[in-house]
């Protein structure tokens, strides 16, 4: 049986607990009415959610630029919906997917299958979108910071989430999220309680990113002269950020990015702040300090690459992936 098949059936019934069958490879008697160029697909036939469905996953020399064309004379041929299975996806590649009708999994993080019906749909989009499946702000800002730092070696964490301006009971329970979900362990070295990441930094991020939120929780737009670059708790973010770190191009006009906590403080010791709907510049409160990435114009990449989580932006897309590429090499 192919791994990325038995992944995609462990990851189905983690999402659809109940609602899936046992998979086995597509008859022999529907295998031999394929023409041939589709045998070199490994198939496979799989109840879910009531319905049977065929998974496809594609020969490892490609398709050939062919897949949509393909997919539909499985379907016709089987007269079974077919799922694409993908052991990863680019984001304009998923967006490409989507418009073009391709149903596809990517075990482990994604899933697009609209004629398996609403019930299906909705138990996909609930086991994702539980913000008790979800990691803490604070736990988020701990381990993207082990991330950024290399902290391969067990760290104190207390210390750790005091440079992040954290209380040490919030390191205790951003710890005890983190140990839940498996993306750290924690143990005692001599009389200290240390933690130290279960994973690669590159699978640590690629277990995290779907259990992370936006920091992001709201835009002001305020006209104020203090905004600038240079301000110690304020940095790039947005498509302003993204385009200091990719080819993308730079904005008209900056996007900065706060804590929550700090901007009440800039607005209590600034003058008034003046909106206005022509305001140029753009304010980011965010859930954790911006500033993760040390002393950068920027927010750290990994942030930025949370907060901008829903762009259907092509050019944005292409630039995250270039993004998300460079960090893990």
């Amino acid at each position: 049986m192919n791994p990325l098949a038995q992944k995609t059936v462990e990851y189905l019934q983690a999402i659809l607990p109940g609602a899936v069958g046992l998979m086995h490879p597509l008859s022999l008697e529907l295998r031999n009415g394929l023409p041939h160029y589709l045998t070199r697909f490994d198939l496979y036939e799989l109840r879910v959610a009531r319905r049977e469905v065929l998974l496809a996953i594609a020969p490892k020399d490609g398709t050939g630029g062919e897949t949509k064309k393909m997919l539909h004379i499985l379907a016709t041929k089987t007269g079974l919906p077919v799922l694409y299975v993908l052991p990863s996806i680019q984001s304009y590649e998923r967006q490409r997917m989507i418009e073009a009708g391709i149903e596809f999994v990517v075990p482990g993080s994604q899933l697009f299958a609209p004629t398996l019906g609403l019930a299906l749909r909705e138990q996909f989009a609930t086991a994702l979108s539980d913000p008790s499946d979800l990691i803490s702000p604070s736990a988020q800002a701990i381990l993207i910071t082990m991330l950024l730092d290399d902290m391969r070696s067990p760290v104190v964490a207390s210390a750790l989430a005091a440079k992040i301006g954290y209380t040490g009971m919030t390191a205790t329970r951003a710890v005890r999220d983190l140990v839940a979900h498996g993306l750290v362990e924690q143990r005692r070295q001599t009389r200290t309680k240390v933690i130290a990441l279960t994973a690669s930094r590159a699978d640590t991020w690629k277990r995290a990113k779907p259990l992370m939120r936006s920091p992001v929780l709201r835009t002001e737009h305020p006209r104020r002269p203090e905004i600038k670059a240079g301000h110690p708790v304020m940095r790039l973010a947005g498509v302003d950020a993204l385009s200091h770190l990719t080819m993308l191009a730079e904005p008209k006009h900056h996007i900065w990015a706060v804590s929550q906590m700090h901007w009440v403080e800039i607005q209590r010791n600034q003058p008034p702040v003046l909106y206005a709907g022509d305001a140029q510049e753009a304010v980011q409160v965010w859930s954790y300090p911006p500033t993760l990435g040390g002393d950068t114009k920027t927010v750290d990449p990994l942030s930025l690459i949370l907060s901008m989580n829903g762009s259907d932006d092509e050019r944005v897309l292409m630039a995250i992936d270039e993004l998300e590429t460079k960090l893990w090499r």
